[in-house]
């Protein structure tokens, strides 16, 4: 392969983890806490992370002791808000950091500075804004990619109509909505034949419509090809539609990793109206957050509700819901801003 073809192969293949690299780095707080509500049964891990640290400034860690592990055929989400250190932990899965203690392994390999290049050929990457030859056409991107993975391009085609971009192929980059744009990422991302892909807030500026077939396509992709996703997003209730298990990080640190299906299993939500110090007093220790004059206690399904007082002048004072996914996350944020933070 000539020279000058090799390098813009690989710019455009780096140009791919921009997002990544060039994330903003906003500190957080020193300590630990982790707890897990659900361990994986005795099932093969693509992913296994072991007590990591890593900081941008001497002796204030901003990841602190993250340690979680994600199943093969797996769909992992890693929750936060933003400077939370979602892309921080990206980058360091992807060895684009290197963490001051602890270990990553991924397909059974040791990341370090030895193992990155047997490594990354079995992940695919897609983030936020994916990196394309505007002038090249769908399918000369998706040949380029391929070349640099030195698979043949027969994966590329194969990639491409996987996604539903057959009757784009011969389009020109350029000429993309920002949905077929992602597709085009997703292809690339998968045309390897990757163990792992990881999407970094990938349905970022997608229209309904696209989210949904965005959603639809990992879903296929996982059923159907077996491909284990780790992602991160800001919108909870895609989560609901999509994940096997959850992870929530805040300032640093991994509050709990769940299988949704445990936390649905387990747990229901409670919502008291104007409640007495008393009746507060009953659930002290369980997990909440307060919204205006209503206060969110989330409990164990075999908890008994007897005791609170349903009705004063005839006005509910309580009610029982399904717990969801975003009543629990603003639950353990506040339990960890109010009782680990100080």
């Amino acid at each position: 392969m000539a020279i000058g073809k090799l390098v813009r192969i690989t710019r455009m293949v780096l140009g791919m983890f921009d997002g990544i690299v060039n994330c903003s780095m906003i500190e957080g707080d020193v300590g630990v806490f982790s707890h897990h509500l659900f361990k994986p049964k005795s099932m093969k891990s693509v992913v296994s992370i072991n007590s990591l640290y890593y900081s941008y400034t001497k002796n204030k860690d901003f990841l602190s002791d993250i340690s979680f592990e994600i199943p093969e055929k797996d769909i992992f989400f890693i929750i936060g808000a933003n400077g939370a250190g979602k892309s921080t932990l990206l980058k360091n899965i992807l060895g684009l950091l290197t963490p001051d203690a602890g270990g990553i392994v991924i397909a059974d390999l040791q990341m370090n500075a030895v193992n990155r290049l047997s490594i990354m050929p079995k992940v695919g990457v897609l983030i936020e804004n994916a990196a394309f030859y505007g002038h090249l056409t769908v399918k000369q991107n998706a040949y380029l990619v391929a070349e640099y993975y030195n698979v043949p391009k027969a994966n590329a085609d194969k990639a491409i109509k996987i996604v539903g971009l057959e009757q784009e192929k011969n389009k020109k980059a350029a000429r993309l909505s920002t949905g077929l744009k992602q597709r085009l990422g997703l292809a690339t991302a998968i045309l390897h034949q990757p163990a792992l892909v990881i999407l970094d807030e990938p349905t970022n500026g997608l229209d309904p419509q696209g989210i949904i077939e965005f959603r639809d396509l990992v879903i296929q992709l996982n059923r159907k090809k077996g491909i284990t996703f780790l992602m991160t997003t800001h919108i909870l209730n895609e989560v609901e539609r999509l994940a096997t298990r959850v992870a929530i990080i805040r300032e640093g640190h991994i509050l709990e990793t769940f299988s949704l299906q445990h936390l649905y299993q387990t747990y229901q939500l409670l919502e008291l109206h104007q409640p007495t110090e008393q009746d507060l007093l009953k659930y002290s220790a369980a997990l909440h957050y307060r919204s205006a004059d209503t206060v969110y206690l989330i409990l164990p399904k075999t908890a008994n509700l007897g005791d609170f007082n349903s009705q004063a002048h005839g006005v509910p004072l309580l009610s029982v819901k399904p717990i969801n996914l975003e009543t629990y996350y603003l639950g353990k944020c506040y339990e960890y801003d109010t009782r680990y933070k100080n």
